[in-house]
């Protein structure tokens, strides 16, 4: 059994793979301290990805069995083609993630979260890079922020498409601002590429696939599907 720990800034996701299958999944605040239950498991292989910093106590767990720390330095099983070394590591995750489940595909991955990330990877394995966008709450935030007399509102479900108060215009400016651009991207890399799909993930994911008419495809483990695909390229059975 695989075990993929994604440690974020807020929470520490654990999965459980066995074989390409999730068999449990464990979501723990990132400040826990008690990580015995690491050790409850007949686990072969661990991989370790942080966004914040190494967790001695989780260390300590796992340093006497079959692990990697994943980084940008990692091997993948893909080409990666970005240019910068500072990519997020959930972003060459997910993509790796994507191809694994959908291979020989042309691939648009849409992770809608605090920011919003669009990046594509192509039917040979080849990431090729993406843009960033800011997120949902992050344009609410923005709008309340920077101006004097906006308010600050949550997202919700509506079918506003222009509203006649500023909440309806807030919110409906907001939401369709950014499934406008969702769509957009989804319409022109579907227009030059043959054998094409989108997939989304991310917090906002659910959210946003129940309006994009576009088709797209939900996958809300992404990220730990790529991990999983990580870890096993490079520790061999």
């Amino acid at each position: 059994m695989n075990l993929i720990i994604d440690q974020g800034n807020t929470n520490i996701k654990f999965f459980y793979f066995s074989g390409n299958k999730i068999k449990k999944k464990i979501i723990l605040p990132t400040k826990t301290v008690d990580f015995n239950f690491l050790t409850q498991e007949k686990i072969d292989k661990i991989i370790y990805s942080t966004v914040s910093g190494h967790n001695e106590n989780i260390i300590k767990h796992i340093k006497n069995k079959k692990h990697i720390y994943f980084t940008a330095k990692t091997n993948l099983p893909i080409i990666n083609e970005y240019q910068s070394r500072t990519i997020g590591l959930d972003r060459l995750a997910a993509v790796v993630g994507a191809s694994k489940l959908y291979p020989e595909k042309n691939i648009l991955v849409i992770d809608v979260g605090s920011a919003v990330t669009y990046d594509f990877i192509t039917e040979k394995k080849i990431y090729t890079g993406g843009n960033i966008s800011p997120g949902l709450k992050l344009r609410y935030n923005s709008l309340n922020d920077y101006t004097k007399n906006l308010p600050l509102f949550e997202p919700q479900q509506n079918n506003i498409f222009m509203g006649n108060n500023t909440k309806d215009a807030i919110i409906a400016g907001v939401q369709n601002g950014l499934l406008f651009e969702i769509e957009k991207y989804i319409e022109q890399i579907g227009n030059s590429k043959t054998n094409f799909i989108s997939i989304i993930t991310g917090g906002d994911a659910n959210f946003f696939e129940k309006i994009i008419k576009s088709t797209i495809f939900a996958q809300p483990n992404l990220v730990a599907t790529g991990l999983n695909e990580i870890l096993n390229y490079n520790i061999e059975e």
